[in-house]
């Protein structure tokens, strides 16, 4: 063959892959790659390609050999010190991945979203200040880019300076309107406590959240309720998110039959039926698909379509627990009988920050006359985006003499009944949470230093559960100091009920 028509026939292989990895089809267009490679070793353009084929298809390690390669072919192509960096950063190997960001900016300091892509992996070493001073720049080169006032407004947002946060929101929604940007609108409003600009601004999680799709195939969307008249006809009213959400926002429903519609369907989980009473007889409670009705809406837009103002409706008013469900713990009874929860949904996008390892709680077991209960369903590794292994939360606790409920919790019925025999409970911030606020047990909820919206940046009170306590981490990761002042108080309380 002529070295002419080899160096087309290269040519056209390396269009086909190019193609191919365009349409998504990684998997054929790694073969071609590989094919050409066989031919060409030292081709520069189809081992960064391959490399990217690996990235785009979750095979970080595999990714990495592929641009360490390509790198030794053009050790000064800066795109691909940017791509090893965006591997090592999903691998965990957070150096690795500044270190060749600083080479790609050194290489090409014009691209902005270097210098984007270098503070996020700031972020992710917890050095917030340096993330800001990045985004900065990024800016400046290219003051249209959306994803770094984002990314400038979260940073912002980790420093509780919201009002900045906002500024920076509300910029990259001036440059591209998308819905989850309001979404994160929503949550500053949210924790800054302007609740009405917040729940107009979630909203728009209803057409973001992955989660919600499920959700919005299920129902008619012209059928939507967004604040129309509807008395007398039979709405629709569900959750979308997690049992937490459900729990907490089904104290608006009560306000929704004040509109006098001719029947209000309330769809829960399966196992959740029972906990929910409204005393009203046109509300039904089921498990069941609904497929006739009139309109139909989220429990969680309630507050925004119902114009709440007051949060502190009581949540009792909605909720029961089947006293015919007992849980017997009386032999303990001359302990202080504490039920807890460390860890959250791992699906969660903050998981990682409101959860935390199991042997923080062990000064709390050392605590006088106090008993711990395990309320913790999922006792898995978890594994985490931009972590490097999965986390075992239990690990380092082995010596704690802790009471396991959960094989007693098949329900969220049969974990109301634990809650409503104890006498405090303490938990990381799950639907437990919830549920212990809602049933009217004391309730200490720990909160990371960059909380969930709902609870707001300060304060140990909560409007929504008046039986809540809140503790905070005063230092971003800072478990420790948080549970010696859970243990400072609960030595005192463990006092004062003798």
């Amino acid at each position: 063959m002529q070295k002419e028509e080899l160096e087309e026939l290269l040519k056209d292989s390396l269009h086909k892959s190019e193609c191919l990895f365009n349409h998504k089809r990684f998997k054929e267009s790694e073969i071609v790659l590989s094919q050409l490679l066989k031919v060409d070793p030292e081709n520069f353009k189809a081992m960064q390609l391959l490399g990217l084929c690996h990235y785009r298809k979750g095979e970080n390690e595999e990714a990495i050999e592929k641009f360490s390669e390509s790198l030794k072919i053009d050790p000064s192509n800066s795109e691909n010190h940017n791509n090893l960096s965006l591997c090592y950063g999903k691998t965990g190997k957070v150096e690795k991945a500044i270190k060749h960001m600083e080479k790609a900016i050194e290489l090409n300091p014009n691209k902005e979203n270097y210098y984007s892509n270098l503070g996020m992996l700031c972020r992710q070493g917890g050095d917030t200040g340096k993330a800001i001073e990045l985004y900065k720049k990024s800016i400046k080169i290219n003051p249209n880019s959306q994803h770094s006032w984002i990314n400038l407004g979260s940073a912002y947002g980790i420093l509780k300076e919201l009002d900045k946060a906002i500024e920076c929101f509300e910029k990259a929604i001036e440059i591209d309107d998308k819905p989850q940007y309001h979404v994160d609108l929503a949550y500053a409003y949210h924790l800054k406590g302007e609740m009405k600009k917040g729940w107009k601004e979630y909203e728009h999680r209803l057409s973001y959240f992955p989660q919600l799709r499920k959700v919005r195939k299920a129902y008619d969307e012209e059928k939507r309720w967004t604040g129309q008249d509807i008395e007398g006809k039979k709405i629709v009213v569900y959750g979308e998110q997690g049992k937490g959400d459900l729990i907490q926002f089904s104290r608006f429903i009560p306000k929704l039959c004040e509109l006098s519609p001719s029947s209000i369907v309330f769809v829960v989980p399966e196992g959740t039926e029972s906990l929910f009473e409204f005393g009203c007889s046109f509300v039904t409670i089921t498990c069941e698909d609904v497929k006739d009705y009139d309109h139909h809406c989220s429990v969680v837009s309630l507050p925004s379509l119902l114009e709440i103002k007051d949060l502190s409706l009581p949540p009792s008013e909605s909720f029961r627990i089947n006293q015919n469900k007992k849980i017997d713990l009386s032999v303990h009874n001359e302990l202080y009988k504490v039920g807890i929860v460390w860890a959250g949904n791992p699906q969660h996008p903050n998981d990682l920050n409101r959860s935390f390892p199991l042997r923080f709680f062990k000064p709390i077991e050392e605590v006088p006359n106090v008993k711990l209960f395990s309320m913790q369903k999922d006792l898995r590794k978890r594994a985490y985006p931009h972590h490097p292994d999965p986390i075992d939360l239990t690990q380092g606790a082995d010596d704690m003499k802790i009471i396991d409920m959960s094989k007693t919790m098949e329900t969220f019925e049969d974990t109301a009944s634990i809650i409503r025999e104890l006498d405090l409970v303490i938990t990381a911030d799950t639907s437990v949470a919830h549920l212990a606020g809602t049933i009217g047990k004391e309730t200490w909820t720990l909160l990371p230093f960059n909380p969930d919206w709902r609870w707001k940046l300060e304060g140990e009170q909560t409007e929504w559960y008046p039986n809540m306590r809140l503790f905070r981490q005063q230092a971003f990761g800072d478990w420790d100091g948080l549970f010696k002042d859970v243990q400072k108080e609960l030595i005192e309380k463990v006092k004062e009920s003798k």
